[in-house]
């Protein structure tokens, strides 16, 4: 009865942790009093971040740093416009497969508050110049601790080997569902199958207490959470 009791619970845990941290975001990017000039920059944003999605799709990476905005014209974007506050938008590029557009508020210096608070094309407002990445990484932590921690507990607490089998159910879900949605063959797409599989097999496995199951079941849930973040990026 624990497994089981244990099985439920790692089924709606993850779900639970991300509702939580939806709220912690809205407290972090709530408060700003939208002006007409905020809102033109909310949208301007998200306007240039798509038109760097489809540069990307178009050339299979995102325009170089020197490269810049100014790629994007005017094939994939008319016209590069300044800011509401006549500065120009921040191209941040990470890698070849994804780049950020900024814009620095009414005070056109990183991080401030209210109408001065920094405003991105993928996350909206921001209160720092890094807060996403905090919060990033706190999501990172935060899903990466319910599989762990069921995988310390797994041997001891029949309810945590039951936790790390519903998680591992869950995951494979999420990744079956996914997967279903994009409809192409691609060296992720079958990648992405085997690790649903070693999460289902895994979760099955640990109900039937074979050994070495809460391992492989806790290696695929994590090998998940980092292939379904990935496959979103490309989005």
């Amino acid at each position: 009865m624990k497994v089981w009791i244990g099985f439920g619970a790692g089924l709606i845990a993850t779900p639970v942790m991300v509702l939580l941290f939806a709220r912690l975001m809205t407290s972090f990017y709530s408060g700003v009093t939208v002006t007409p000039e905020y809102a033109i920059a909310i949208a301007a944003t998200q306007e240039i971040a798509d038109a760097i999605d489809r540069y990307r799709n178009h050339h299979q990476r995102v325009p170089d740093p020197l490269e810049g905005l100014e790629a994007l014209t005017p094939t994939f974007l008319e016209q590069l416009p300044l800011d509401p506050w006549n500065n120009p938008y921040v191209y941040e590029a990470r890698d070849t497969g994804f780049a950020d557009v900024l814009s620095y508020g009414a005070d056109g210096a990183p991080g401030g508050t209210g109408i001065a608070s920094d405003i991105s094309g993928r996350y909206g407002q921001q209160f720092a110049p890094r807060p996403a990445s905090f919060l990033r990484s706190l999501a990172v932590v935060a899903l990466a601790v319910i599989p762990l921690g069921a995988l310390m507990g797994a041997r001891r607490w029949p309810w945590a080997a039951g936790l790390l089998a519903g998680t591992g159910t869950l995951w494979a879900m999420l990744l079956f569902t996914t997967l279903t949605m994009t409809l192409r063959v691609s060296p992720a797409t079958l990648l992405g199958l085997g690790i649903a599989l070693g999460c289902l097999a895994g979760s099955l496995a640990i109900l039937r207490n074979v050994r070495g199951a809460p391992t492989v079941t806790c290696t695929s849930v994590l090998l998940a959470y980092v292939l379904l973040e990935y496959l979103f990026t490309l989005q």
